[in-house]
């Protein structure tokens, strides 16, 4: 136990160096009071103004940095979601207690399938005010997340870039989803060693976007990842994030995950959740019978096929 807990501090130790510094941006005297300059201006001809398109408005101009919002209210809507992660929860959203802006390493969620990773991840971008940009591990390369090289007709600048371009602010959450899945191929890029650069933070200060050919301070983003298992993940990547084990829940979690889970998938159906009946005894009953921990995705399933019953019910009389 001692020596697990040590190679844990360790690795505390490692992704804190790594974690954005927002706190060097806000001292400079050359910017306003919480921004950064996260690209500089530069020339903008001919086929470089379409390349730069997207993300134009913020060349050469200060970006905000989001502030940290009411911890409390963030907490209590997470564990309201996600009772059986309180630990996680608030290993997460410790470090923000002592930041004015949002600060938080790079960090991996780790967790077999269904467990509710990918969710937890946006939920914690859209909660703490960040907006959340997506990459998709298996199919993104290298190049289109890092700065696709003008040499391609469909260059453009590097995800992270893009990302703050579309939220307005230099600390958006780029989630990585199913990290251990990325292509091994070379020809576009391996998004790892990509990410070797996005997850240094000595280097992200200064990352060369291969599109525009300037350096972009991309260090203040929130990098967060997801993954099913370690598998190939390269060593010295693993090392750049704090690798967070993502608990499944139990059988006693029901009655505590249905009211959220209700709310969202009437949310997705286009349904007013003030209309939406909570569910019975006898549904709770029915769901508990087949449902007795584990993925959320099947407990999503579940609950799906037992309100698909009431609403047939319904329809019949």
């Amino acid at each position: 136990m001692a020596a697990e807990r040590e190679a844990a501090e360790r690795q505390e130790r490692r992704a804190a160096e790594n974690s954005p510094s927002p706190l060097k941006a806000v001292e400079d005297p050359a910017l306003p009071e919480g921004h950064v300059l996260v690209c500089p201006k530069f020339r903008l001809d001919g086929r470089m103004r379409e390349i730069a398109r997207s993300v134009e408005k913020i060349l050469g101009v200060p970006v905000p940095l989001i502030r940290t919002p009411d911890l409390r209210a963030v907490r209590a809507a997470l564990l309201q979601e996600y009772p059986y992660a309180q630990a996680l929860i608030d290993r997460i959203l410790r470090p923000l207690a002592s930041q004015p802006y949002v600060r938080l390493p790079p960090m991996l969620l780790l967790g077999p399938p269904g467990t509710g990773k990918s969710r937890l991840a946006r939920r914690i971008g859209e909660l703490l005010g960040l907006g959340v940009w997506r990459i998709d591990a298996p199919r993104d390369t290298g190049g289109a997340v890092g700065g696709l090289e003008r040499r391609w007709s469909s260059s453009e600048p590097s995800h992270v870039l893009a990302a703050i371009a579309r939220h307005g602010h230099a600390n958006p959450v780029i989630f990585i989803d199913e990290i251990e899945k990325a292509q091994t191929r070379t020809d576009q890029g391996r998004l790892w060693d990509t990410l070797l650069g996005l997850l240094e933070g000595e280097t992200s200060r200064c990352f060369m976007d291969t599109a525009l050919q300037v350096e972009c301070d991309l260090s203040h983003a929130v990098y967060m990842a997801t993954a099913n298992a370690v598998g190939d993940i390269p060593t010295p990547l693993l090392d750049r994030m704090l690798v967070l084990q993502m608990p499944e829940p139990a059988a006693e979690h029901l009655e505590a995950l249905l009211p959220s889970l209700c709310l969202a998938m009437a949310h997705e159906q286009g349904l007013d959740a003030r209309f939406v009946p909570p569910m019975t005894a006898a549904e709770i009953a029915d769901v508990r019978r087949h449902w007795d921990g584990g993925s959320v995705r099947r407990l999503r399933q579940v609950v799906d096929v037992v309100l698909g019953t009431r609403d047939h019910f319904e329809m019949k009389h």
